[in-house]
């Protein structure tokens, strides 16, 4: 997968679409990072880019035009991201993080 020729458009969140259609008007490769779920199937897409095994397996079946060397997991680059900030991580607010409600009861 050559792209220093050109160039890459990489679409890191939003609408998957634009960064295709972008990569195509400039005539640049494409690739997409994925964290939950590949939306756009219109082809055209060089490279999927994503978070989990489970995410890689959903965008071949949504894409049916993808090959196993267009889809390559990275990991979790948002949650890597998270840990490697001032604090590690932690969420703002000081409450330690952590996913539960806080209505005090059960």
């Amino acid at each position: 997968w050559s792209w220093r020729p050109r160039g890459v458009v990489i679409g890191m969140g939003g609408e998957q679409a634009y960064a295709v259609l972008l990569a195509k008007r400039l005539g640049y490769k494409s690739a997409l990072y994925v964290e939950q779920e590949l939306f756009f199937s219109l082809g055209g897409v060089d490279l999927v880019l994503c978070a989990s095994h489970a995410v890689a397996r959903q965008a071949r079946r949504a894409n049916r035009r993808l090959q196993a060397a267009q889809v390559r997991v990275v990991g979790d680059l948002l949650g890597a991201a998270a840990r490697r900030a001032p604090g590690g991580g932690r969420s703002r607010s000081g409450g330690g993080g952590g996913d539960h409600d806080d209505d005090g009861g059960e």
